[in-house]
């Protein structure tokens, strides 16, 4: 079975009455904050005396856009299959898509109403094409 019929089958119990599987993928959610990024290598750095360096990144996630809202699955962390559970909701409505320059990853800020940044989607060489997906479906703001 494909990844993304195993993330459709996870989300399909999650899903609300009337509420349509649009795009089902993976994606690394989240921003590592610079804060972050040089706290980790500090404290790192610290411990190990310089011998050892530390990565901070985004976790992936199984990513199901709905035609109402974008949910956030939890997967089993050895595995990286979809588990029937949510981590995180967002609606749809006045959601959108903001490309970020990148080298390897497609990334978007997810942009509310407001013109607030909510959550960043980065995905990988093979997802690609389910980030643009993703990204129409929402609207495109520009690059950034």
């Amino acid at each position: 079975m494909a990844l993304q019929d195993r993330i459709k089958n996870a989300a399909t119990p999650l899903l609300e009455p009337g509420e349509v599987i649009e795009v089902a993928t993976v994606a690394a959610v989240g921003k590592v904050s610079a804060r972050r990024q040089i706290a980790t290598a500090a404290v790192t750095a610290i411990l190990s005396a310089g011998t050892v360096t530390a990565v901070t990144y985004s976790p992936k996630r199984p990513v199901v856009l709905t035609n109402r809202r974008l949910l956030f699955l939890d997967a089993n962390e050895i595995t990286g299959r979809p588990l029937e559970k949510l981590v995180g909701v967002l609606n749809r409505e006045g959601l959108r898509a903001q490309r970020q320059r990148a080298l390897l990853w497609l990334k978007y800020d997810l942009i509310d109403s407001t013109g607030a940044p909510v959550v960043r989607l980065s995905f990988p060489l093979p997802n690609r094409s389910a980030g643009h997906q993703i990204a129409a479906a929402l609207g495109l703001l520009g690059t950034a």
